[in-house]
């Protein structure tokens, strides 16, 4: 019988394998493949993908999820970007006109829009006096 310990590091890794495996292809007519070493899906709406994808940079795991298609997995492609690339893009202001197409200019806005959220709901979260009475700021 496995421990409920062993399957939860074994999904703890298979979400880091995921994570590090992230490649995200961008092609010349507007679709985006997004690949992991146990997952591959075609996306016509760079919206979605960009949900995904923030999901797993998240740390969710995408071995439970529906929709997987090994015969979408590709070799290369007009743009792709791993999980270095997409770090490093998330890192800087949203700007359109540094993406190549119109699939990978929604990808990402979609994606920077979904970090402005979270940032939102964590400043929301945080209570506006939170020092005691009389501490320094």
């Amino acid at each position: 019988m496995t421990s409920v310990a062993a399957c939860r590091d074994f999904i703890n890794q298979s979400t880091e394998n995921e994570k590090c495996s992230l490649l995200v292809f961008f092609d010349n007519s507007g679709g985006i493949t997004l690949q992991t070493k146990a997952y591959c899906h075609f996306y016509s709406d760079p919206k979605q993908a960009a949900i995904d994808v923030s999901a797993i940079l998240d740390g969710e795991s995408t071995l439970f999820w529906d929709g997987n298609q090994p015969e979408s997995r590709l070799v290369e492609s007009e743009t792709v970007h791993d999980l270095e690339d997409i770090l490093a893009i998330k890192s800087k202001p949203y700007k359109k006109e540094r993406h190549g197409g119109y699939a990978e200019a929604e990808f990402y806005s979609s994606v920077m829009s979904d970090i402005n959220q979270k940032l939102d709901e964590y400043k929301r979260a945080i209570p506006t006096n939170h020092y005691p009475q009389g501490a320094e700021q």
